[in-house]
């Protein structure tokens, strides 16, 4: 048990460290070298199916169900997004069949899904008043700390696919990745590399 906790918040964290990465060459120009983009989105592609490799069939249905609603909000908007999302999806696919698990992936997809509509309607109009000073309540919520959405979420479907607290530690793994490329240190890496 701990040599599975151990390998899926390792992949996870890698996971969630080159989702971002990903992000990053993408709509911010951060480049290391010439076509470096498709290596991050193939790296990508392989954390994630490491993660989802490690994974019992119910963390499978909730990165499945994190997956769709990233597209249903319009996240997957670039090719190189379209190729890790279209990998792991056909991993999934070939390893899990989610007609026997329809509900279970409901509950996550639906929920997901409104939480981020929310999340990109407020980020939107914190967006046209940017040099505002003060945040209401919502902008606090929802922009600053919405990771806190996916540790709630994790707990509680933690619960409901029976009680296997392993989601808890993938979700905070990917959050881990995910956001420390907010830190200092790395913003002025990314500045460096960053061409537009």
């Amino acid at each position: 048990m701990e040599f599975e906790y151990f390998f899926l918040v390792i992949s996870s964290t890698l996971w969630g460290f080159f989702l971002k990465l990903n992000d990053l060459s993408i709509d911010d120009g951060v480049k290391f070298f010439k076509r470096s983009d498709i290596l991050i989105s193939f790296t990508t592609s392989f954390f994630g199916i490491f993660t989802l490799f490690f994974s019992p069939i119910s963390i499978k249905i909730f990165w499945f169900g994190v997956i769709l609603s990233w597209i249903l909000r319009g996240k997957i908007d670039h090719y190189f997004h379209g190729l890790w999302a279209f990998l792991m999806i056909f991993y999934l696919l070939q390893t899990t069949n989610p007609s026997l698990y329809t509900l279970n992936l409901l509950a996550v997809f639906i929920p997901l899904s409104i939480i981020g509509f929310i999340h990109d309607r407020i980020k939107e109009k914190y967006k046209l008043k940017f040099n505002k000073k003060r945040l209401s309540i919502s902008e606090i919520v929802f922009l600053k700390n919405f990771w806190v959405f996916w540790v709630i979420l994790s707990i509680i479907y933690s619960f409901y696919f029976d009680n296997n607290f392993l989601l808890i530690f993938s979700v905070i793994g990917f959050l881990a990745g995910y956001t420390i490329h907010y830190s200092k240190f790395f913003q002025k890496i990314f500045k460096k590399y960053r061409s537009n």
